[in-house]
């Protein structure tokens, strides 16, 4: 490989030629303000316009106001693109704790606020179950309104034990069929299971009925049937019917269930709907009722007439008797109803077959087994010593299966029904939240802990003894025992451990100025960035032992590098030994020549080797005194009464199975970046230290990487290692390079990189060829606690 450069700036031919002949790599691109100040996009543009540009500019255009956006759509567009402000504030003890509280405080107030409110409403409720009807079956209840119930007052049925969230009944249903389906056969309604036909239940429709029912399924069967009469009487004696309006419009005023009658023609006797369909529903929700005409007369049961068709097998089937041609619709009853003294035939108030109220009410199936659903609504306010009587027809058995039923006459306000068990709960909520905020409060007394301390995480299974060790650091006053990454100093197992600030700043003027005294070049040679008081150093107080890397002795190695003769006979002062410092020298050429270059100029030293400089008025170059790509051999300064053993066989000599252990926490870390430099836009040198302290070992990584675009990629890595509890660190420091502008060069660093996931940092695995160099030490230094 041909020498290199070693003017830190390329003189400008030597710019300029390898601008034109790179392209426009590495260059920073701008992009043109031409447009935004009225000017083509080929003409150059200030980075900002002067008003002389301004004024001078012909063809300049008129810039458009800009349309003011309404505090509407910024805040629209601010709430879709996400760009609201926020914050995260730091959830102390005393904050969580208020949080807690306040929320314990609004669960309570509105907890009381709901449990007054229910205790407001006035709510009657006549329990029927067992109670045994007259002659003709009715049950008559009396009741005395004690408080006035201002109207509406609203009527209810409640029900207990029955089980409409059951799987299978809540599913036997078909709700096309509901919506009008009077043309759907039995092999449309697999849903409605166990009772889709007549011939399902034959004890109630006949042997020979095997039309299909309508409506089908398990929850149309079990519909509830009762029906009230009320009446009043008030102070004065007088009795009056109490009018409770059925509609499905207060009955059901948003249905979560779709119900459709047939359409009237299919209805008419002479229909074929009869022959394929069993209409049950009429017999229960008729389009007309038979009911007492005055309110002393006590209600007498009734039910729809039956007359017979003939299905499409022929057989005689009955039928609810009920003309639809007439408007409204009329049935006979069974008995008729004008045999029954004091009876007469009204439209049904709550509607009939699939639309009535009651029926639409019931299809809606609750979550639990005692619940209660609207039976009507009373428009009139009730006074207090009104004597209500409620006769009912009952005919829902509640009995046969433990259940039980009742009627409720109840007011209502802001948040409904009576509902103390919503109230109830919140006030118990509440009171649960202050007493969890009191715990808090009083834990935090008796125990407090430092928010943010990692001393109190368990890492592993060596967590608790890991937390007594660095809690009796905290106790002894060692600096930071774990506290967090980057700070400036951390002790373990009898190490001190320091390093700059993560975020220490450039060097300015003066800062180079003091490290160009120190070193044995000027400040041309010094890279651009290099950062203010970069140093990490790891000393045993014990032992009188100290290993440092600072950013003075790694520039003084580059120099050493450069001119090719070591500075100490030791391998203690920053590098490796002289020996094989020298070998490495004989291999590895030390000037780097750039891809792109004009200005050359032979090295007089060496006719083999050209190097990039400046030259004199004689037109000879002048030889810098450094190496511009600042290579350096440099692999820590190692101080105090070490012994320096080299390691024969070096394959094996770090646990690298300890090193990619991802179980184990890192108690400290620390990165030093000693310089950064683009070498002229013609590659990149840095130079990293990363230091980390493991439960049971620090490990450090030292690396120098080189690369010049199109001519070499060079990788210097030290790494240092020490298991506690012994004696000795093991350092081991490895050169490698690959020239990239021969012939059947190959990606250098994808190499490096694949032999390092296979567990190897030395030079196993890549072997040398043609343009390519691998070169490692291994030591071993040892010590003595005092």
């Amino acid at each position: 490989m041909s020498d290199g450069p070693h003017h830190r700036r390329p003189s400008q031919a030597a710019i300029i030629g390898h601008h034109e002949a790179s392209s426009t790599r590495g260059r920073r691109h701008i992009l043109p303000k031409a447009n935004l100040w009225g000017m083509s996009a080929s003409s150059e543009a200030p980075d900002e316009p002067s008003e002389d540009i301004l004024a001078e500019d012909p063809e300049q255009e008129e810039v458009e106001d800009t349309p003011q956006v309404s505090w509407w759509e910024k805040a629209k567009h601010d709430v879709l693109q996400q760009t609201l402000p926020g914050t995260v504030p730091l959830l102390t003890v005393v904050r969580a704790a208020t949080c807690v509280f306040i929320f314990g405080g609004i669960c309570i107030a509105y907890g009381l606020a709901l449990l007054i409110s229910a205790n407001a409403v006035q709510e009657i409720e006549l329990d029927y179950t067992s109670i045994p009807g007259d002659a003709n079956g009715v049950v008559t209840m009396r009741t005395i309104v004690q408080n006035e119930m201002k109207a509406p007052v609203y009527v209810y049925y409640r029900l207990g034990k029955v089980y409409q969230n059951h799987r299978v009944y809540i599913t036997s249903v078909n709700t096309d069929q509901l919506k009008g389906g009077s043309n759907m056969v039995k092999g449309d309604l697999d849903s409605c299971t166990d009772w889709r036909t007549a011939d399902d239940e034959p004890t109630r429709f006949g042997e020979v009925d095997t039309r299909v029912l309508y409506p089908c399924g398990l929850i149309a069967r079990s519909v509830f049937k009762d029906t009230f009469y009320l009446s009043v009487k008030n102070s004065t004696g007088a009795f009056a019917e109490l009018e409770v309006d059925q509609s499905p419009e207060r009955v059901t005023p948003k249905p979560q269930v779709v119900t459709k009658n047939p359409e009237l023609a299919d209805l008419v006797q002479t229909s074929q709907f009869y022959r394929t369909h069993n209409f049950w529903l009429l017999e229960e929700f008729p389009p007309q009722v038979c009911v007492p005409a005055n309110s002393s007369t006590v209600p007498i049961p009734t039910r729809v007439a039956r007359t017979t068709t003939t299905d499409l097998d022929g057989n005689v089937v009955e039928m609810a008797d009920c003309d639809f041609t007439s408007d409204p619709p009329s049935c006979n009853f069974d008995p008729p109803c004008s045999s029954l003294p004091g009876h007469e035939t009204r439209e049904n108030p709550a509607g009939w077959g699939l639309e009535n109220a009651h029926f639409k009410n019931w299809m809606i199936t609750p979550l639990v087994p005692d619940f209660q659903k609207k039976w009507g609504v009373i428009d009139r306010t009730l006074q207090p010593g009104d004597e209500i009587t409620v006769y009912v027809q009952s005919a829902w058995d509640a009995l046969s299966f433990g259940g039980s039923k009742s009627l409720i006459l109840s007011t209502a306000n802001w948040q409904g029904g009576r509902n103390r068990m919503l109230g109830g709960g919140l006030i118990i909520c509440g009171a649960l939240y202050v007493a969890w905020g009191l715990y808090i409060l009083s834990r935090d007394k008796s125990k407090h802990r430092q928010i943010g301390g990692v001393q109190y995480f368990h890492f592993h299974e060596k967590g608790p003894a890991m937390i007594a060790k660095l809690q009796q650091q905290q106790q002894a006053g060692e600096a930071a025992a774990a506290a967090a990454v980057g700070m400036p100093e951390f002790s373990n197992e009898g190490w001190v451990f320091g390093s700059s600030e993560p975020s220490a700043a450039i060097a300015d003027a003066v800062e180079r100025d003091d490290i160009e005294k120190k070193l044995p070049f000027d400040r041309r040679w010094i890279p651009d960035m290099i950062f203010s008081g970069a140093h990490l150093t790891i000393s045993r107080p014990t032992a009188g032992i100290k290993i440092s890397f600072d950013i003075t002795a790694a520039l003084a190695a580059v120099a050493e590098w450069h001119q090719g003769v070591p500075a100490a006979d030791d391998g203690l002062l920053g590098r490796v030994p002289s020996e094989k410092w020298r070998e490495l020298g004989e291999r590895c050429p030390r000037q780097v020549r750039v891809a792109a270059a004009q200005n050359w100029h032979p090295d007089t030293s060496n006719p083999d080797v050209h190097v990039l400089s400046p030259t004199n008025n004689n037109n000879n170059p002048q030889l810098p005194k450094a190496d511009w790509t600042y290579s350096t051999a440099y692999a820590g300064t190692f101080n105090g009464p070490w012994t320096v053993e080299e390691i024969d066989d070096p394959s094996g000599c770090l646990p690298l199975h300890q090193l990619t252990d991802r179980s184990l926490p890192i108690l400290w870390f620390s990165q030093v970046c000693l310089w950064e430099d683009e070498l002229a836009d013609n590659g990149s040198s840095k130079y990293i230290i990363r230091l980390r302290v493991m439960p049971g070992f620090w490990y450090v990584l030292a690396s120098f990487l080189l690369r010049v675009d199109g001519v070499l990629v060079r990788l210097v890595e030290t790494r240092l290692f020490h298991h506690f509890g012994t004696k000795e660190v093991i350092r081991d420091w490895t050169w490698r390079e690959r020239r990239l502008d021969g012939p059947g060069a190959a990606p250098f660093r994808v190499k490096v990189e694949a032999a390092v996931a296979q567990g190897l940092v030395g030079c196993e695995g890549l072997a040398e060829d043609e343009g390519s160099l691998c070169f490692k030490v291994s030591d071993k230094f040892s010590f003595n606690d005092s």
